[in-house]
């Protein structure tokens, strides 16, 4: 299918998004999917393994910084039309070497079936039924168990986000409350209460100048510090955190502007974020943190205008070497 029609330009098909129907339906007369499996096969079985490590690499790389071709140069060490031009001849003349590997597998432990409970029945069908879009029937199926005296931390977690998720956050917070002292795994249990008190906060701020008082910033805090301890980690978390601090009569501290960097290293697209933790950053002298995250950022900005305030925030920094990528910011403060 390839041999008779042009490629489609690397940067087009590094940005295609997961969920367009080209990534969706791979089969038929799919020209982007055939290319694909093409540029795949080419790394991992052609041209001698060269491009092995460089593709690992590539798509290591990809899960923190978004795609670009200085990125693809600095793994592959060529540019995108070096590569369309070499994924051509791999098309044309295609050369591979065939790779086989026996594997034995232990045997797995017998599966050993029970009963489940009436709150996890409750939980999942609620569940199920949120998903579906039937309210009504979710709430009778998680309260029926916890009427029956069912007190998992886990049915308790799903009620309270499910009350959130209708407007009822004075009886979420009670659920979430009970949830989170049983210590339960669910990260979005903690960062609905968080939710829930900063909503609170907002409304009614501590402070005479409409900023939160230091204890309604720990209590949105607090939580969200225990969320980012759980998988999976969620971007929200640490946006909230930001935000938190951003509406706070007290400032940051360096222990504080570690976890917002933390969260860029995790969520690198996320340019909001990567601009407030700058601006934390600068305000509390750490310039040497500040000045890579504005300069990753002006590199991957989409335009002009999301560029504008990275670059009124980097005139404001003493001149710092050129770093391009979240690595580059230390780790520890």
């Amino acid at each position: 299918m390839l041999g008779h029609k042009a490629l489609v330009p690397l940067q087009e098909f590094f940005t295609l998004a997961h969920d367009s129907p080209e990534a969706l339906n791979p089969l038929g007369n799919n020209r982007w999917a055939k290319q694909a499996y093409a540029f795949v096969h080419m790394c991992l079985y052609g041209r001698d393994g060269r491009y092995q490590k460089p593709l690992a690499l590539f798509v290591r790389r990809l899960g923190k910084e978004p795609a670009s071709e200085a990125l693809f140069t600095d793994c592959f060490k060529m540019s995108y039309k070096g590569m369309l031009d070499e994924l051509r001849g791999y098309i044309n003349v295609t050369d591979y070497k065939h790779i086989e590997a026996h594997v034995k597998l232990a045997e797995s432990p017998p599966l050993v079936l029970r009963d489940a409970t009436q709150a996890e029945v409750g939980r999942i069908k609620g569940e199920a039924f949120m998903l579906g879009g039937h309210p009504e029937k979710a709430r009778v199926e998680f309260i029926t168990p916890y009427i029956r005296g069912e007190r998992d931390p886990r049915l308790l977690a799903s009620l309270g986000i499910f009350e959130h998720t209708v407007g009822e956050d004075n009886y979420a917070g009670r659920f979430l409350n009970a949830a989170i002292a049983a210590k339960v795994e669910r990260p979005e249990a903690y960062l609905t209460l968080a939710q829930i008190r900063y909503a609170e906060a907002m409304a009614k701020p501590g402070t005479t100048d409409g900023d939160f008082s230091p204890t309604q910033t720990t209590q949105v805090i607090e939580p969200l510090l225990a969320a980012r301890q759980q998988a999976p980690q969620l971007q929200a978390v640490y946006e909230l955190i930001a935000d938190t601090w951003a509406h706070s009569a007290a400032k940051p501290k360096k222990e504080d502007i570690a976890v917002l960097v933390e969260g860029v290293r995790l969520f690198p697209h996320r340019l909001r974020l990567l601009y407030q933790t700058a601006v934390f950053a600068a305000d509390t002298g750490m310039n040497e943190v500040a000045g890579p995250l504005v300069d990753y950022a002006l590199q991957v900005a989409p335009d002009a205008k999301t560029k504008e305030p990275f670059e009124k925030l980097k005139a404001a920094l003493p001149s710092l070497p050129a770093a391009f990528t979240p690595s580059a910011v230390p780790a520890k403060t």
